[in-house]
C-alpha cells in the first residue's frame, strides 16, 4: 500500500518511504458517484537515494531517504541512520540490536576463544566521519554493562557504500551487553540522531546492543526451560522463527555454519556444562545486566 507523508521545512524528521505520491483532490458535488481522489507516482522525480532496495522495493518501511518531498525547492532534511537487520538475513550478515549470541563459548572447556568480535552495519544511505571525510575507525566507540574494560576497535572495512564490517580487538563480554556506536553524518551534512540509550527492546538510530548467553535460545536473557521448547519449536521449520535473524544464529551450537543433529547435543552440554564443550553449567544464568 502506498504512504502519503509531508514534511516541516528545515527540520529533521523521519520519513518512512516506500513511495512518495501526490493526492490530487477534485472538486465535486455531494450527489457525485465514482473515485474522487486519484495518486499520481512521484517518486522518481521526489527521492534521492543511491540505494535502490530503497522506496518501491523495501517492504519493511523503516528505511530513511532524502528529497525534496515538499516542492519547495529545499532538499527536506532526514538524517542517516542504522539499519537494524534485514529479512531473512543472518546477525553475521547483517547486525541488530538486541540479538543475544547463544552458541558454544569455548574449543576445549577452559578457554573462552569462542564468541564474536565482528559485526556487518548498514547505513540508511553513505555516510561519513564527522569532519566529512571518508568513514575511519575513529566514528565508532564501544562500550559494555558491567565492570570489565570494553573492546575496542582495530579496524573497519568498508563492504560497499553504505555497509561497513567493524572488527573489534576481542571477543565481546560474557554475560554482559556489548553497544557498538557511531558518530556519522551523510554528504548532506546531517548527523546521525543520538538518542542515547532507549533501554530495552528499542533499536536506536545510532548503535548496536548486541549480548553473548550460551544456551539462551529464546533471548529472554534467562537459561531455562523455554530455551529446549524454542529449539525445538525452530526445529520445526518455517513459522516458528524471531522476526529477525536465521535458524543458524540461534541453533549452530558448535559455529560449524551447519545447523545439524550434533546441534542439540551441544546444546545439551551447554545446559549441563559438559567438559569439554563449555566452560561451565549454563543452566539458570543471567545476563546481569539490562539491555541499555
Amino acid at each position: 500500500m502506498n504512504t502519503l507523508s509531508h514534511s516541516v521545512k528545515n527540520g529533521p524528521f523521519r520519513l518512512p518511504i516506500r513511495k512518495i505520491a501526490m493526492a490530487t483532490l477534485v472538486a465535486v458535488s455531494s450527489t457525485t458517484a465514482g473515485q474522487w481522489i486519484s495518486f499520481d507516482d512521484e517518486t522518481d522525480q521526489r527521492l534521492v537515494t543511491a540505494d535502490p532496495g530503497i522506496g518501491a522495493l523495501d517492504f519493511q518501511e523503516k528505511d530513511y531517504a532524502w528529497g525534496d518531498v515538499d516542492r519547495d525547492g529545499d532538499i527536506d532534511i532526514t538524517p542517516p541512520t542504522i539499519v537494524h537487520g534485514a529479512p531473512d538475513t543472518s546477525f553475521e550478515d547483517h547486525a541488530f540490536g538486541g540479538y543475544i549470541d547463544p552458541r558454544k563459548e569455548s574449543t576445549d572447556g577452559v578457554n573462552l576463544n569462542l564468541g564474536m568480535n565482528q559485526f556487518v552495519i548498514r547505513f540508511s544511505e553513505p555516510v561519513v566521519d564527522i569532519d566529512g571525510d571518508a568513514l575511519t575507525a575513529a566514528a565508532f566507540s564501544i562500550t559494555e554493562t558491567g565492570q570489565a574494560a570494553p573492546p575496542s576497535v582495530s579496524e573497519i572495512e568498508m563492504l560497499g557504500e553504505q555497509t561497513v564490517r567493524v572488527t573489534l580487538d576481542r571477543i565481546i563480554t560474557l554475560q554482559q551487553w556489548t553497544t557498538i556506536t557511531v558518530a556519522a553524518q551523510d554528504a548532506a551534512g546531517n548527523l546521525m540522531p543520538d538518542l542515547g540509550d532507549q533501554g530495552p527492546d528499542i533499536d536506536e538510530p545510532d548503535r548496536v546492543d548486541v549480548g553473548m548467553l550460551p544456551a539462551d535460545i529464546d533471548q529472554s536473557g534467562v537459561v531455562g526451560p523455554f530455551d529446549l521448547l524454542r529449539y525445538r519449536l525452530f526445529s520445526f521449520g518455517p513459522g516458528f522463527e524471531f522476526q529477525q535473524g536465521v535458524v543458524s544464529d540461534f541453533l549452530d551450537m558448535d559455529r560449524s555454519g551447519i545447523v545439524g543433529a550434533f546441534d542439540l547435543l551441544f546444546f545439551r552440554q551447554l545446559i549441563y556444562g559438559v567438559f569439554p564443550n563449555a566452560t561451565r553449567p549454563w543452566a539458570d544464568m543471567i545476563m546481569e545486566h539490562p539491555r541499555p
